[in-house]
């Protein structure tokens, strides 16, 4: 994936990433104590998975891109 193109997935991830945490505390306040754990659950799997499926392999090849923590 060209560089460019690269950065502006990466920043649109990690900003749905960002979202998703923030729906944490919403659903929290919103949900029982099961389904708040289900749906914890469920938002936690979708990071892992764009984490690993879609920003890791960009990372890879333009480790620059990458937030310090991250490498």
């Amino acid at each position: 994936m060209e560089r460019v193109t690269a950065k502006a997935v990466s920043e649109s991830l990690e900003a749905a990433i960002a979202r998703l945490t923030e729906s944490l505390s919403h659903a929290k306040v919103g949900l029982s104590p099961s389904e708040f754990a289900a749906f914890q659950r469920s938002v936690g799997l979708t990071i892992g998975r764009l984490s690993h499926e879609l920003l890791d392999p960009i990372y890879a090849e333009h480790p620059d891109l990458a937030p310090p923590d991250v490498l």
